[in-house]
Parts: C-alpha cells; sequence; structure tokens
C-alpha cells in the first residue's frame, strides 16, 4: 500500500481520500457564497436636508434649525446628522436644532437614516450636501 500526502492509498482508495488540498478545494467550490452584492437600489431612498433659515446663512447668536425629512414610511427610523463628515450625535429625532449658533456651527451638513426591517438596521444614503455660513452679530453704531 502508497501513502500520498500522508495517507494510505490504494487505487480504489486514491479517488476518494487522494490530496486533503483536493477535497477542500472541491468543498469549498460547491459551497454556497455568503457575500451579498449590495447596490444603491438595496438601501432606503436618500433623505432630504433643509434649513431654517432657508437662507442657509445665520446670525451669530440667532437659532438654526436642521431637518432630515425621509419618504414616508410605515417602518422605525432613527436619524443620523454629520458636519463636515463627522457624525455629530447619537441617533435620535429628524430635526437638529441649534439654540445659539456660532462660528463653529457652519460647515457642510448631511443627514441620514437607519429603517428598522424586519428587527435589522438598514442605513440610508446620506443626503446631499447643505453648506451653512453662521456671520459675525453686527456691531451696534458708534458715534463719531
Amino acid at each position: 500500500m502508497a501513502t500520498h500526502y500522508g495517507y494510505p492509498t490504494t487505487n480504489n482508495m486514491a479517488t476518494h481520500y487522494g490530496d486533503p488540498t483536493d477535497t477542500l478545494n472541491n468543498m469549498t467550490s460547491e459551497m454556497p457564497s455568503r457575500l451579498t452584492r449590495v447596490t444603491e437600489h438595496d438601501f432606503p431612498p436618500r433623505p432630504a436636508l433643509s434649513v431654517d433659515p432657508p437662507s442657509r446663512a445665520v446670525s451669530e447668536g440667532l437659532p438654526l434649525l436642521i431637518t432630515c425629512t425621509a419618504p414616508v414610511s410605515a417602518g422605525e427610523r432613527r436619524f443620523h446628522f454629520y458636519k463636515d463628515g463627522a457624525k455629530l450625535s447619537r441617533p435620535g429625532s429628524m430635526m437638529l436644532s441649534i439654540p445659539r449658533a456660532g462660528p463653529h456651527n457652519a460647515g457642510e451638513f448631511t443627514c441620514a437614516y437607519e429603517e428598522n426591517v424586519s428587527g435589522r438596521r438598514i442605513p440610508s444614503l446620506r443626503s446631499l450636501a447643505v453648506n451653512v455660513t453662521v456671520t459675525g452679530e453686527d456691531a451696534p453704531d458708534s458715534p463719531d
């Protein structure tokens, strides 16, 4: 009896036990893939981002309200806001309220949401970006 890669082989057994890597290759090529291709169409629709004031420019010290609006759905949602690409806070409501805007609030804002589908949170694509500027307070007129 000969040995092949440490396994005893005969003419009969070679086809059943041969090279263990051949067996592994055959097993893995027959196993179904668990990878799933995800396309843009697999995500919930992109939300829309709006700003109050609509001019997207707010005076320092005044309120700024940013709203993330998702298409109508019966599912539970959690919203996320981003400024200059960084997540601002924990998931929450569809509104980001800044009671007194300051220079640090200027930047590019986007939002996204997660939709609960059968117990799984499915993230949407991010909204289109909106640039917000914060202008300085007007200085009172000085006497000449």
